[in-house]
């Protein structure tokens, strides 16, 4: 049976970049059965992690993740939303740290 898992539930992905912090260890999804979006089967896909958050969450699924459309971001509207506001100034007060 093939899946689609359009939003992260039983476990995590990281694109990108490897972490280890402890007994939390992301591995290759394709380890899971789980493909990228758009990369065709057997492409390298070594950027594409996750970490089964409930043990055994994955068993039997395969499938491909397509990066939700709510993620994506038009660079030109988001500079036009911005301009609705105004310019911030950076501010150090006594006492502060950073």
């Amino acid at each position: 049976m093939q899946y689609q898992i359009r939003e992260p539930e039983g476990f995590a992905r990281m694109l990108e970049m490897i972490i280890e912090t402890g007994a939390s260890v992301f591995w290759q999804a394709s380890e899971y059965g789980i493909r990228y979006h758009g990369l065709p089967e057997g492409e390298d896909a070594s950027f594409f992690l996750c970490k089964e958050l409930v043990p055994g969450y994955l068993d039997g699924i395969t499938g491909e993740y397509a990066t939700p459309e709510g993620y994506l971001v038009d660079e030109q509207e988001a500079e036009e939303f911005d301009k609705q506001f105004l310019n911030k100034e950076k501010k150090k007060l006594p006492g502060q740290l950073f």
